[in-house]
């Protein structure tokens, strides 16, 4: 027997101890072999095991794309964080905004409410009441 014929990439094990173990087909309708019978099914139907090696280049292709991943995770997380703070500021700022506005709107009432304008009138501008004058009827008799 060649050695092609039963040498598989990565088994080192001897014919004497390959022929020691029982082969179980895996084409369905291809009856087991009896034990000590050496399977001699065509090359063809044979069922080889194939390995892959990563080159040099496809582990370094690999290794970039899970790191740039990574590092594109971990900068959408520093932005996530830093708008939730940023909001949090705004948020506060807004509220801070409200206060003023309302302290402004309040100061602006008692600025147009009429006891405010009589007394600016009066301590500011120097005006007075306008006097009540009574008038008597003189009537003839």
């Amino acid at each position: 027997m060649d050695e092609r014929d039963w040498y598989t990439y990565g088994s080192a094990v001897p014919e004497v101890a390959r022929s020691a173990v029982r082969y179980r087909p895996l084409i369905p309708g291809v009856a087991e072999e009896a034990p000590g019978e050496q399977n001699q099914l065509p090359r063809s139907v044979r069922r080889t095991r194939t390995r892959y090696r990563l080159s040099a280049r496809a582990v370094v292709v690999g290794a970039a794309i899970v790191l740039g991943l990574g590092y594109a995770y971990l900068w959408l997380q520093l932005e996530l964080t830093s708008r939730g703070f940023e909001l949090e500021r705004l948020e506060s700022q807004l509220a801070e905004e409200l206060q003023v506005n309302e302290w402004l709107g309040q100061q602006l009432e008692q600025a147009r409410s009429l006891e405010r304008v009589e007394k600016v009138a009066r301590e500011q501008l120097g005006m007075v009441d306008e006097p009540v004058l009574q008038f008597v009827a003189a009537t003839r008799r």
